[in-house]
């Protein structure tokens, strides 16, 4: 049995969603391979729906494996010098799906996805469970249980 406070939760939780994404990416990284690519240029693109807004800036980058070439566009907007040399991952089985191997070209591309998760996550919690209660998980029943402590009787003197 499991008495778990509302901060144990959310740690949980909090565990459990980081090790879903960097397990993903250590997953993608054990099937990849890796190059140096070159920035060809950048790729200018105004916004359709918003045109007077900045364009973006995207480094578009050419990497050999063997005697194929790959293009990509790299989604992520940092200034790149064009001619500047990159290192590169990209999935053996399928070099479109190529990145720019950096922490945050790789490793923190997509987390931005799942602050807003956590932020919901960590609202529900706090909300639904306050500070005085626990999660009780009975395990051997597979039994989850909201439990209110129980009062201490005043001694009288």
């Amino acid at each position: 049995m499991l008495r778990l406070t509302n901060h144990k939760v959310f740690f949980i939780f909090f565990f459990l969603l980081v090790a879903y994404y960097f397990g993903g990416k250590l997953i993608y990284q054990s099937k990849s391979a890796y190059a140096t690519g070159t920035v060809t240029h950048l790729f200018n693109e105004y916004h359709q729906r918003h045109p007077d807004e900045d364009k973006t800036n995207e480094p578009v980058i050419i990497f050999t494996r063997g005697n194929d070439t790959t293009f990509f566009r790299a989604d992520d907007e940092y200034y790149y010098v064009i001619r500047a040399q990159v290192p590169v991952i990209y999935e053996v089985s399928d070099p479109d799906s190529a990145c720019i191997y950096t922490l945050m070209g790789f490793w923190l591309r997509h987390w931005f996805y799942y602050v807003p998760v956590l932020l919901i996550m960590a609202a529900l919690i706090y909300t639904t469970i306050n500070s005085n209660e626990f999660i009780e998980i009975n395990l051997k029943k597979m039994s989850l249980k909201k439990i209110k402590p129980e009062k201490k009787a005043k001694k009288k003197a």
